[in-house]
């Protein structure tokens, strides 16, 4: 198993002045086992993109915490269904369908249509604890995971990128933090990609938010 402090030291510097080392030394353990077992996923999932051409790209933030159990994921079709996937269900499918379907058929339909999914950080922490994503060491964990982790997925060497490139982002402050590090340009594929509050699928409450999915995805 891959140590995630060691492969990503600068971001994991940023984590500990973040949570705090004490924090930090406690949970790395299980972050380290929720962040192999997502990883497997990851790349099984993007095994099953036709050709590795992703067309509709979805910025998140990281897997959710789990102190126990099987780790929750968006790609895990076990997982329970969360407001996330129901939101990017409602704004690729049929209403009847977005309802029925099963979270495995989901996931191998929007694997064919070029839907990914990247979480802009490495490490699964509970972040909306004490208002954690306000902070100026939260867009600083934010900013290194840019150089790091984000841009090694960026680069995965199966995928492929559209021209036609549409990218939305799963969390408002995670999405301003990420936009305010790139300063408001994604270079993938040495093409850029503006991103802007536009890019933020989410509603008033802060949920992932169908309509908003469909409308920068021009569905």
């Amino acid at each position: 198993m891959i140590d995630i402090k060691n492969k990503f030291q600068e971001e994991f510097n940023a984590l500990i002045h973040l949570f705090g080392e004490n924090e930090v030394n406690s949970k790395i353990s299980r972050v380290n086992e929720i962040h192999h077992y997502t990883e497997n996923i990851w790349n099984n999932y993007v095994s099953n993109i036709p050709n590795g051409e992703v067309k509709y790209l979805l910025i998140a933030e990281a897997p959710p915490w789990s102190s126990t159990g099987r780790p929750e994921y968006f790609l895990d079709h076990r997982s329970n269904s969360r407001s996330i996937m129901n939101a990017v269900k409602k704004a690729f499918f049929t209403t009847s369908k977005a309802k029925n379907i099963e979270a495995k058929e989901t996931l191998n339909e929007l694997s064919k249509i070029g839907f990914l999914i990247i979480d802009s950080i490495p490490f699964s922490m509970d972040y909306s604890k004490s208002n954690k994503r306000s902070t100026n060491a939260y867009f600083e964990l934010v900013s290194r995971s840019m150089d790091g982790y984000f841009n090694e997925k960026l680069n995965h060497s199966t995928l492929n990128w559209s021209p036609n490139l549409k990218i939305a982002f799963s969390l408002k402050r995670n999405a301003t933090a990420i936009i305010k590090s790139l300063n408001g340009e994604a270079v993938i594929d040495n093409r850029k990609f503006m991103i802007e509050s536009e890019n933020i699928a989410v509603n008033g409450a802060g949920y992932p938010d169908s309509s908003k999915l469909k409308g920068i995805y021009d569905l």
